[in-house]
């Protein structure tokens, strides 16, 4: 049993949050360091069912409008490996990576593709922005107005873009 100088120790854990445990003990007729007699509280073994019987709903969150695929790393890290990705795709034309990240990389790659397409000072300086080479920048603006496959698409089927598992 711990004392209210032991409880308040603990990191996060203040005077006020005691003071709110200590009201809501008393609403209920208990105090702090009370004993209970055996048997008189039975452990409850329906620990995901509410007194209603129905399902608690706090397990694991869903996912609306998250389709950042997060690929087990932070968000910085991320997006320099996706840059780096599509840079070495525009510098060989062909990357070998995992399915993971070729999904990733592939919504990126058109919209870099896109932004060559449209071959304007803004839109170099959006790709630039996101890639931070220079020569992938330069390759990609040249590619995009003298390839008439890029035209379709840049990754699709016929390209040489292919993602290897």
């Amino acid at each position: 049993m711990k004392t209210e100088a032991e409880m308040l120790k603990y990191r996060n854990f203040g005077k006020k949050s005691l003071n709110e445990i200590k009201e809501k003990l008393q609403q209920l007729g208990l105090s702090l360091g009370m004993k209970f007699e055996s048997g008189l509280v039975e452990p409850s073994l329906s620990g995901d069912r509410n007194d209603d019987g129905n399902w608690l709903r706090f397990k694991r969150p869903m996912r609306h409008t998250k389709k950042i695929v997060k690929l087990g790393r932070k968000a910085e890290h991320r997006n320099l490996l996706l840059a780096n990705q599509i840079c070495s795709l525009i510098e060989h034309s062909r990357i070998k990576t995992t399915l993971a990240k070729a999904k990733a990389v592939r919504p990126l790659a058109e919209r870099m593709v896109t932004l060559g397409k449209r071959n304007d000072l803004h839109a170099r300086r959006l790709a630039f922005a996101f890639l931070r080479q220079k020569e992938a920048v330069r390759k990609l603006f040249r590619m995009s107005r003298h390839d008439p496959v890029l035209a379709r698409g840049a990754t699709s089927e016929s390209s040489n873009w292919a993602p290897s598992e």
